[in-house]
């Protein structure tokens, strides 16, 4: 007879020690060995109570996901050491379930195919949801009390500054410092926030990530409270978290933020601060005078070379004189402009509305083979579902990666291989959905007829002379973005990104 395989799961907790962490693995090696089980071991230490920011764990759940038969039960010291998050408990069990995994401890041993074990583990699961709340609650609650007492707790620090952990605050590392005063200092000269990123990138100068400065990481910088010595805490809420559903992010009225003066060692003079702020504010302002008037394709033309959105600029007598603008966007090291060429509106609006009635008529000959097609728009949006939850862990994964390297629990080398891991498994991640979203749209056969009624209005309005305005609003409900391409003499070519 074959031994049970399964895999000790060890986790240090809060308030747990070094030593608390080796009586655990005593234990449950002796447990094991009693039952006569085969095991493997992993560790997790300096980690939170979420699966979200915990690597190993992560790890662990996609090898059961991805591997047949990978344990067949996870042996742990006690229940709420897999989570306390009612919704990561929820996945876990689901995932065991689908699995026949056991979660096996000293105490009790949880069959998720048991409707008493299962009962139990929801039971324990709302214990430890409610206990995950209140450790919420006094963090959120500590964190608010250490910025009013001038902590550092916005996690990765500044540019231009070092975290300080022996009194959590932040000290100044003077390399970096140089550049940020070179940014303040060239912005009151009257320099481009452009010119100035192409000037660090030019000295080889990176961003605290390695990455390219970019004119909206200098904006940042220069609005940035920190270098006059100001803490500015609690500026918003809410999370707006790209890869996961959270509430949109809001910015606070400014009398409920937290602001301590003198917190951390200026970089710039309070003086040269105001400064170089007024000068972003005035000229923004210039920009709100120079506002132009809706086209047809306003708001939708994208650069079918760098991405970049392209200015649409209305004629101020002729609306057939109407243009879209050459590409603006300039390389971040070379300075140079984009090469993608401007057009007039009304050719390119001509080609939109031929390939609108070219999709219209894609849609009903689709119609009319959509029989059947049921199970596979369920795949679809199963899949999808499924990849989006795996993006959501990876991303979670990824910034707990960073937060560790941070806090010095893993080497550079450590940080650099796991980082490419899971960056890596989100983009292959997010192709999977570009492709599926791609095959969604013509296998949602349920929407098609509304499509193609809207479809139909969209063309009629056209050839009924409505205003640039209204036609701009329809061609909005169905276009998420057009991506023009016009290099040299080549042939223009539009690419139209359907809702």
């Amino acid at each position: 007879m074959e031994k049970i395989h399964v895999l000790i799961y060890l986790r240090k907790s809060r308030g747990d020690e070094e030593k608390d962490l080796e009586n655990h693995k005593r234990t449950l090696i002796e447990l094991c060995e009693s039952k006569g089980y085969s095991y493997e071991i992993c560790s997790e230490v300096g980690s939170s109570d979420s699966i979200e920011f915990r690597p190993v764990f992560s790890e662990i759940y996609d090898e059961i996901k991805n591997r047949e038969n990978a344990y067949e039960g996870i042996v742990i010291h006690d229940y709420d050491r897999l989570s306390r998050n009612g919704k990561d408990l929820e996945l876990i069990k689901e995932l065991f379930l689908n699995n026949n995994i056991k979660v096996i401890t000293p105490y009790k041993t949880y069959d998720f195919t048991n409707e008493a074990d299962d009962l139990n583990a929801d039971l324990m699961g709302f214990v430890a949801k409610l206990e995950f709340k209140q450790i919420k609650k006094r963090l959120k609650a500590g964190k608010i009390a250490g910025a009013k007492a001038g902590k550092w707790v916005n996690g990765t620090p500044p540019y231009g500054y070092i975290y300080n952990r022996a009194d959590k605050t932040l000290i100044i590392d003077e390399d970096k410092a140089r550049i940020v005063r070179y940014v303040f200092e060239e912005i009151k000269k009257g320099e481009a926030l452009y010119n100035i990123a192409h000037s660090l990138n030019c000295r080889g100068e990176r961003t605290s990530k390695g990455k390219l400065w970019s004119h909206t990481a200098i904006y940042r910088m220069a609005t940035s409270h920190t270098y006059k010595g100001t803490y500015v805490y609690g500026k918003t809420k809410g999370s707006g978290h790209k890869n996961r559903k959270t509430t949109p992010i809001e910015r606070k009225d400014s009398k409920e933020w937290i602001v301590v003066e003198n917190a951390f060692p200026r970089i710039v003079t309070v003086e040269l601060w105001e400064v170089v702020n007024q000068i972003l504010k005035d000229r923004k302002l210039v920009g709100k005078k120079t506002v132009a008037s809706l086209t047809p394709l306003s708001g939708l033309i994208r650069c079918g070379v760098c991405g970049s959105s392209m200015v649409v600029q209305k004629a101020r007598k002729n609306k057939w004189s109407d243009t879209i603008k050459k590409c603006q966007h300039r390389d971040l090291v070379t300075n140079e402009l984009c090469k993608n060429r401007g057009i007039s509106v009304i050719t390119v609006l001509n080609l939109v509305f031929d390939d609108i009635k070219n999709y219209r008529n894609e849609l009903i000959e689709y119609l009319k083979n959509a029989e059947g097609k049921d199970k596979e728009l369920e795949a679809i949006i199963k899949e999808i579902e499924t990849l989006n939850k795996d993006i959501e862990r990876y991303t979670d994964t990824l910034e707990r990666v960073t937060d560790s390297f941070d806090e010095g629990i893993y080497t550079k080398d450590e940080y650099i291989s796991r980082r490419n891991k899971w960056m890596g498994r989100i983009e292959v991640s997010e192709e999977r959905i570009e492709q599926l979203e791609k095959r969604l749209k013509l296998a949602e056969s349920v929407q098609i007829e509304d499509k193609i009624a809207v479809l139909d209005g969209i063309i009629e309005s056209y050839n009924n002379n409505l205003s640039d305005k209204e036609i701009n609003r329809l061609l909005k409900s169905i276009i998420k973005d057009i991506r023009l391409t016009r290099i040299g003499d080549e042939p223009l070519k539009i690419e139209i990104n359907f809702l």
